[in-house]
């Protein structure tokens, strides 16, 4: 069907940092709420169609700042969320197929390219 959506998110914080614990409570990350804010808000400005309803693909692209190792999927978690936070898709759920690739490092902009393709039911 094509490529629906198409977005630039900053570098995106590792799944496992995404809340702490505290007096028997978890909190989100402080670290994890700034990005998430900051990319909502391109989001917002960017998605102005209604949310996808129905199952989708979704690639992913990460270009990191240096050539250390990472887990793609510990970053494509908060990917999801914000996906969902920002009305794109209706819930993360609904992602059926993903496919998360490494790109060569950019120093200067570390980030990640998403693209949601709709998928016929």
């Amino acid at each position: 069907m094509g490529i629906a959506f198409q977005a630039k998110l900053s570098w995106p914080p590792t799944g496992n940092k995404m809340s702490r614990t505290g007096n028997g409570r978890v909190y989100p990350n402080p670290d994890y709420v700034a990005w998430l804010h900051a990319n909502l808000l391109e989001l917002l400005v960017v998605a102005t169609a209604p949310p996808i309803e129905g199952p989708v693909s979704v690639r992913a692209t990460f270009y990191p700042k240096t050539n250390r190792k990472y887990d793609l999927d510990n970053h494509f978690k908060p990917c999801g969320d914000l996906l969902e936070k920002a009305g794109v898709i209706v819930n993360d759920s609904q992602i059926v197929e993903l496919v998360l690739r490494k790109a060569e490092k950019r120093p200067g902009e570390p980030h990640v390219v998403v693209e949601l393709e709709e998928l016929a039911q």
